[in-house]
């Protein structure tokens, strides 16, 4: 009854009571119902950004939700530097991932090189999926990037002596910064 489906809480899986009858067999005899349980998939695609120190590797990914089956296609674009990037070319690597069917996903990655980390960027996982119709859905990934520059590492230490002046306490902590940021 379509009125019926159209209502439907697609949310968790629903039990379906089946039986069959033979059109080859017309004699036989109608089989006893058996539950059928029907989980409704619906796709989607989370992007999952990165933030890095500049100059350093970072990975993001796409993760595709609600499949069956292995991502017919998998790609990645850099819009604002003209296209698609190809595996292995220029430190850019690429893992198309595989299919989870315990969780009916697949998660893609890309890992952008240290060279070209040096400022905030938008890359753009493409995904081809025959079994949704899907030819090119495009999701927005985010590199975002930040810096420790020596004046902020030095007003830190200003303002740690300070704290230091008043807590005794701190003085393992400021070792420790110290170690960190190489002042």
């Amino acid at each position: 009854d379509p009125a019926t489906l159209g209502t439907l809480d697609t949310s968790s899986p629903v039990t379906y009571k089946c039986s069959a009858m033979s059109s080859q067999y017309p004699d036989s005899e109608e089989s006893t119902d058996q539950n059928l349980v029907v989980t409704f998939l619906s796709f989607g695609v989370e992007a999952k950004h990165s933030e890095v120190l500049n100059n350093t590797q970072a990975t993001i990914s796409c993760v595709a939700t609600g499949l069956t089956k292995k991502l017919d296609n998998v790609a990645w674009e850099k819009p604002d530097s003209g296209g698609t990037i190809t595996n292995n070319i220029d430190g850019y690597q690429i893992d198309e991932g595989t299919y989870d069917p315990v969780t009916n996903s697949q998660t893609t990655a890309l890992t952008i090189p240290a060279t070209a980390n040096t400022d905030d960027a938008v890359y753009t996982c493409v995904i081809q999926s025959v079994e949704h119709g899907i030819t090119a859905d495009k999701t927005d990934v985010k590199s975002i990037v930040f810096s420790a520059s020596a004046n902020y590492c030095k007003m830190m230490h200003c303002e740690i002596m300070i704290f230091m002046m008043k807590f005794d306490v701190l003085i393992f902590i400021v070792g420790y910064l110290f170690d960190l940021f190489r002042i």
